[in-house]
Protein backbone atom coordinates (compact mmCIF):
# COMPACT_ATOMS: atom_id res chain seq x y z
CA UNK A 1 0.00 0.00 0.00
CA UNK A 2 2.84 2.42 1.11
CA UNK A 3 5.03 2.12 -2.15
CA UNK A 4 1.46 2.65 -4.59
CA UNK A 5 1.09 5.77 -2.54
CA UNK A 6 4.48 6.78 -2.92
CA UNK A 7 4.27 5.79 -6.47
CA UNK A 8 1.09 7.70 -6.66
CA UNK A 9 2.79 11.02 -5.55
CA UNK A 10 5.61 11.13 -7.82
CA UNK A 11 3.19 10.17 -10.94
CA UNK A 12 1.21 13.54 -9.40
CA UNK A 13 4.69 15.54 -9.21
CA UNK A 14 5.77 14.70 -12.35
CA UNK A 15 2.78 15.49 -13.83
CA UNK A 16 2.32 18.46 -12.25
CA UNK A 17 5.91 19.62 -13.47
CA UNK A 18 4.81 18.39 -17.27
CA UNK A 19 1.69 20.41 -17.20
CA UNK A 20 3.60 24.03 -15.71
CA UNK A 21 5.69 23.40 -18.74
CA UNK A 22 2.79 23.33 -20.80
CA UNK A 23 1.95 27.06 -20.05
CA UNK A 24 4.40 28.40 -21.77
CA UNK A 25 4.48 25.92 -24.78
CA UNK A 26 0.49 26.79 -25.29
CA UNK A 27 1.14 30.16 -24.55
CA UNK A 28 3.76 30.42 -27.82
CA UNK A 29 1.47 28.07 -30.10
CA UNK A 30 -1.70 29.95 -29.49
CA UNK A 31 -2.99 31.78 -31.39
CA UNK A 32 -0.40 32.54 -33.86
CA UNK A 33 0.15 29.16 -34.79
CA UNK A 34 -2.78 26.97 -34.17
CA UNK A 35 -6.65 28.07 -32.84
CA UNK A 36 -7.18 27.00 -29.61
CA UNK A 37 -10.04 24.81 -31.08
CA UNK A 38 -7.46 23.43 -33.73
CA UNK A 39 -4.79 22.26 -31.07
CA UNK A 40 -7.88 21.11 -28.45
CA UNK A 41 -8.50 18.84 -30.77
CA UNK A 42 -5.20 17.71 -31.84
CA UNK A 43 -3.88 16.56 -28.66
CA UNK A 44 -7.33 14.76 -27.73
CA UNK A 45 -7.04 12.75 -30.89
CA UNK A 46 -3.42 11.91 -30.98
CA UNK A 47 -4.46 10.49 -27.00
CA UNK A 48 -7.47 8.68 -28.25
CA UNK A 49 -5.10 6.49 -30.97
CA UNK A 50 -2.21 6.32 -28.62
CA UNK A 51 -4.45 4.38 -26.10
CA UNK A 52 -6.97 2.88 -28.93
CA UNK A 53 -3.09 1.07 -30.14
CA UNK A 54 -2.13 0.39 -26.48
CA UNK A 55 -5.76 -1.64 -26.01
CA UNK A 56 -4.76 -3.87 -28.89
CA UNK A 57 -2.35 -5.40 -26.67
CA UNK A 58 -3.88 -4.44 -22.83
CA UNK A 59 -7.48 -5.56 -22.81
CA UNK A 60 -9.03 -2.89 -20.74
CA UNK A 61 -11.24 -3.90 -17.90
CA UNK A 62 -15.28 -3.64 -18.71
CA UNK A 63 -17.36 -0.79 -17.95
CA UNK A 64 -20.85 -0.97 -17.31
CA UNK A 65 -23.52 1.10 -19.97
CA UNK A 66 -24.20 3.70 -17.23
CA UNK A 67 -20.41 4.21 -16.47
CA UNK A 68 -19.56 5.12 -20.08
CA UNK A 69 -22.69 7.44 -20.18
CA UNK A 70 -20.85 9.15 -16.72
CA UNK A 71 -17.29 8.80 -18.31
CA UNK A 72 -18.47 10.30 -21.92
CA UNK A 73 -20.19 13.05 -20.03
CA UNK A 74 -17.00 13.87 -18.24
CA UNK A 75 -15.33 13.28 -21.06
CA UNK A 76 -17.78 16.18 -22.74
CA UNK A 77 -17.40 18.78 -20.02
CA UNK A 78 -13.97 18.38 -18.43
CA UNK A 79 -12.35 17.83 -21.00
CA UNK A 80 -13.61 18.87 -24.97
CA UNK A 81 -15.61 22.31 -23.68
CA UNK A 82 -13.56 22.99 -20.66
CA UNK A 83 -9.83 22.75 -22.59
CA UNK A 84 -12.06 25.45 -25.59
CA UNK A 85 -12.61 27.36 -23.06
CA UNK A 86 -9.10 27.18 -21.22
CA UNK A 87 -7.13 27.17 -24.11
CA UNK A 88 -9.11 30.78 -25.07
CA UNK A 89 -7.86 32.01 -21.57
CA UNK A 90 -4.32 30.99 -22.10
CA UNK A 91 -4.48 32.76 -25.57
CA UNK A 92 -5.29 35.85 -24.01
CA UNK A 93 -3.33 35.91 -21.02
CA UNK A 94 0.12 35.09 -19.29
CA UNK A 95 1.01 31.87 -18.95
CA UNK A 96 2.23 32.73 -15.09
CA UNK A 97 -1.09 34.06 -14.79
CA UNK A 98 -3.12 31.11 -16.15
CA UNK A 99 -0.74 28.90 -13.85
CA UNK A 100 -1.53 30.64 -10.66
CA UNK A 101 -5.45 30.69 -10.92
CA UNK A 102 -5.35 27.00 -11.22
CA UNK A 103 -3.59 26.75 -8.30
CA UNK A 104 -7.38 27.71 -7.30
CA UNK A 105 -8.25 23.86 -8.06
CA UNK A 106 -7.40 22.14 -4.75
CA UNK A 107 -8.91 24.31 -2.54
CA UNK A 108 -12.04 24.66 -4.96
CA UNK A 109 -12.09 20.68 -4.83
CA UNK A 110 -12.44 20.94 -0.88
CA UNK A 111 -15.31 23.36 -1.42
CA UNK A 112 -17.46 21.17 -3.50
CA UNK A 113 -16.28 17.99 -1.37
CA UNK A 114 -18.09 19.88 1.49
CA UNK A 115 -21.17 20.62 -0.37
CA UNK A 116 -21.46 17.18 -2.39
CA UNK A 117 -19.48 14.56 -0.53
CA UNK A 118 -20.33 16.25 3.39
CA UNK A 119 -16.61 16.48 3.86
CA UNK A 120 -15.86 18.40 7.45
CA UNK A 121 -15.01 21.79 6.60
CA UNK A 122 -13.19 23.27 10.22
CA UNK A 123 -12.21 26.98 10.61
CA UNK A 124 -9.08 26.39 9.37
CA UNK A 125 -9.85 25.22 6.26
CA UNK A 126 -12.35 28.12 5.52
CA UNK A 127 -10.10 30.44 6.69
CA UNK A 128 -7.83 28.85 4.01
CA UNK A 129 -10.29 28.80 1.45
CA UNK A 130 -11.23 32.49 1.74
CA UNK A 131 -7.17 33.58 1.73
CA UNK A 132 -6.67 31.87 -1.39
CA UNK A 133 -10.23 32.88 -3.50
CA UNK A 134 -9.01 36.45 -2.79
CA UNK A 135 -5.64 35.70 -4.22
CA UNK A 136 -8.00 34.44 -7.43
CA UNK A 137 -10.01 37.48 -7.34
CA UNK A 138 -7.06 40.12 -7.37
CA UNK A 139 -5.18 38.34 -10.00
CA UNK A 140 -8.12 37.83 -12.11
CA UNK A 141 -9.74 41.19 -11.66
CA UNK A 142 -6.59 43.38 -12.06
CA UNK A 143 -3.48 41.02 -12.76
CA UNK A 144 -4.74 41.96 -16.47
CA UNK A 145 -3.50 45.32 -15.85
CA UNK A 146 0.32 44.32 -15.69
CA UNK A 147 0.45 40.92 -18.34
CA UNK A 148 0.81 43.69 -21.10
CA UNK A 149 -1.85 41.62 -23.01
CA UNK A 150 -5.28 43.07 -24.76
CA UNK A 151 -8.20 41.17 -23.29
CA UNK A 152 -5.95 39.68 -20.13
CA UNK A 153 -9.17 40.00 -17.69
CA UNK A 154 -11.55 38.14 -20.20
CA UNK A 155 -8.69 35.41 -20.12
CA UNK A 156 -7.67 35.29 -17.01
CA UNK A 157 -11.80 35.19 -16.10
CA UNK A 158 -12.07 31.86 -18.83
CA UNK A 159 -9.09 30.37 -17.10
CA UNK A 160 -11.30 30.79 -13.15
CA UNK A 161 -13.58 28.68 -14.96
CA UNK A 162 -11.99 26.22 -16.41
CA UNK A 163 -10.25 25.48 -12.85
CA UNK A 164 -13.80 25.52 -11.46
CA UNK A 165 -14.65 23.24 -14.02
CA UNK A 166 -11.44 21.12 -13.37
CA UNK A 167 -12.24 20.81 -9.97
CA UNK A 168 -15.58 19.44 -10.75
CA UNK A 169 -13.70 17.00 -13.26
CA UNK A 170 -11.49 15.81 -10.42
CA UNK A 171 -14.55 15.08 -8.11
CA UNK A 172 -16.90 12.76 -10.48
CA UNK A 173 -13.26 11.30 -11.93
CA UNK A 174 -12.19 10.00 -8.14
CA UNK A 175 -15.58 7.67 -8.30
CA UNK A 176 -15.14 5.70 -11.67
CA UNK A 177 -11.23 5.33 -11.71
CA UNK A 178 -11.70 3.62 -8.43
CA UNK A 179 -13.84 1.39 -10.17
CA UNK A 180 -12.04 0.65 -13.25
CA UNK A 181 -8.64 2.18 -13.08
CA UNK A 182 -6.68 4.73 -14.02
CA UNK A 183 -5.93 3.28 -18.02
CA UNK A 184 -9.55 2.11 -18.47
CA UNK A 185 -10.88 5.10 -17.79
CA UNK A 186 -8.28 7.35 -19.76
CA UNK A 187 -8.89 4.99 -22.47
CA UNK A 188 -12.74 5.68 -23.40
CA UNK A 189 -12.07 9.52 -21.70
CA UNK A 190 -10.21 10.53 -24.47
CA UNK A 191 -12.25 8.43 -27.42
CA UNK A 192 -15.35 10.27 -26.14
CA UNK A 193 -13.57 13.46 -25.89
CA UNK A 194 -12.35 13.38 -29.56
CA UNK A 195 -15.93 12.66 -30.82
CA UNK A 196 -17.38 15.36 -29.11
CA UNK A 197 -14.36 17.57 -30.62
CA UNK A 198 -14.97 16.63 -34.19
CA UNK A 199 -17.89 18.39 -34.86
CA UNK A 200 -16.93 21.53 -32.36
CA UNK A 201 -13.40 22.01 -33.83
CA UNK A 202 -13.55 20.69 -37.40
CA UNK A 203 -13.88 24.05 -38.74
CA UNK A 204 -11.12 25.04 -37.07
CA UNK A 205 -8.86 22.43 -37.72
CA UNK A 206 -9.84 22.44 -41.81
CA UNK A 207 -8.74 26.46 -41.43
CA UNK A 208 -5.20 25.73 -39.76
CA UNK A 209 -2.34 26.76 -42.14
CA UNK A 210 -0.19 23.09 -41.28
CA UNK A 211 2.65 23.98 -44.11
CA UNK A 212 3.44 27.25 -41.92
CA UNK A 213 4.64 24.34 -39.31
CA UNK A 214 8.48 23.79 -38.73
CA UNK A 215 10.36 21.10 -37.05
CA UNK A 216 9.90 23.20 -33.69
CA UNK A 217 6.19 23.93 -34.07
CA UNK A 218 5.33 20.02 -34.62
CA UNK A 219 8.01 19.38 -31.51
CA UNK A 220 6.14 21.40 -29.49
CA UNK A 221 2.71 20.19 -30.86
CA UNK A 222 4.29 16.24 -29.96
CA UNK A 223 4.86 17.61 -26.28
CA UNK A 224 1.77 19.11 -26.15
CA UNK A 225 -0.34 15.97 -27.28
CA UNK A 226 2.08 12.90 -25.89
CA UNK A 227 3.91 14.15 -23.11
CA UNK A 228 1.40 16.74 -21.35
CA UNK A 229 -2.45 14.82 -22.55
CA UNK A 230 -1.30 10.95 -22.95
CA UNK A 231 1.50 10.33 -20.34
CA UNK A 232 0.60 14.11 -17.99
CA UNK A 233 -3.09 12.97 -17.42
CA UNK A 234 -2.55 9.42 -17.28
CA UNK A 235 -0.12 9.94 -14.30
CA UNK A 236 -2.20 12.74 -12.87
CA UNK A 237 -5.15 9.92 -13.07
CA UNK A 238 -2.62 7.06 -11.37
CA UNK A 239 -2.41 9.46 -8.68
CA UNK A 240 -6.12 9.59 -8.55
CA UNK A 241 -6.91 6.73 -8.25
CA UNK A 242 -4.65 6.03 -5.08
CA UNK A 243 -4.97 9.69 -3.13
CA UNK A 244 -7.19 11.41 -1.93
CA UNK A 245 -8.84 14.23 -4.67
CA UNK A 246 -7.49 17.11 -2.48
CA UNK A 247 -4.05 15.04 -2.03
CA UNK A 248 -3.55 14.80 -5.57
CA UNK A 249 -5.11 18.22 -6.88
CA UNK A 250 -2.23 19.65 -4.27
CA UNK A 251 0.57 19.11 -6.88
CA UNK A 252 -1.01 21.93 -8.49
CA UNK A 253 0.33 24.51 -6.35
CA UNK A 254 4.28 23.12 -8.48
CA UNK A 255 2.87 24.60 -11.69
CA UNK A 256 3.40 28.08 -11.22
CA UNK A 257 6.71 27.94 -10.45
CA UNK A 258 7.62 25.74 -13.47
CA UNK A 259 5.47 27.79 -15.49
CA UNK A 260 7.78 31.54 -14.21
CA UNK A 261 10.92 29.32 -14.89
CA UNK A 262 9.79 28.45 -18.44
CA UNK A 263 8.45 31.63 -19.20
CA UNK A 264 11.68 33.80 -17.79
CA UNK A 265 13.49 31.25 -19.96
CA UNK A 266 11.67 30.84 -23.43
CA UNK A 267 9.61 34.12 -22.73
CA UNK A 268 11.59 36.22 -21.39
CA UNK A 269 8.52 37.26 -18.64
CA UNK A 270 8.99 37.91 -15.35
CA UNK A 271 6.77 38.11 -12.36
CA UNK A 272 5.04 41.33 -11.11
CA UNK A 273 4.00 42.24 -7.69
CA UNK A 274 0.50 41.29 -8.12
CA UNK A 275 1.39 38.17 -9.32
CA UNK A 276 3.96 37.24 -6.51
CA UNK A 277 0.99 38.32 -3.77
CA UNK A 278 -1.52 36.73 -5.48
CA UNK A 279 0.29 33.39 -5.61
CA UNK A 280 1.40 33.93 -1.78
CA UNK A 281 -2.16 34.35 -1.00
CA UNK A 282 -3.21 31.24 -2.75
CA UNK A 283 -0.31 29.21 -1.32
CA UNK A 284 -1.02 29.99 2.43
CA UNK A 285 -4.70 29.10 1.49
CA UNK A 286 -3.98 25.91 0.22
CA UNK A 287 -1.41 25.35 2.78
CA UNK A 288 -4.16 26.12 5.29
CA UNK A 289 -6.47 23.94 3.42
CA UNK A 290 -3.87 20.66 3.11
CA UNK A 291 -2.26 21.21 6.46
CA UNK A 292 -5.47 20.33 8.70
CA UNK A 293 -5.72 16.76 9.06
CA UNK A 294 -8.96 17.07 10.03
Amino acid sequence: MKSKQLLSILAALISAVFIGGDYVVLKYLLPHYISPGALVFVRNAVAAIVFLIISVFVKPNKVTKRDKLIIATIALFGIAIRQIIYFKGLSLTSPIDGSIIMVCVPIIVLIISHFMLKEIVTKKKIAGMAVGLIGAVILVSVGHHYTHLSGGMKGNILVFISAIMLAFYYIFMKNVISKYGSYTVSLYLFVFAAIFLLPMTLKSVIHTDWQMFNMKQWLLMGYVAVVVTVFGYYLNAFSLQNLKASTATSFTYIQPFVAAICAYIFLHESMNWIQICSAILIFIGGYLVLKDKN
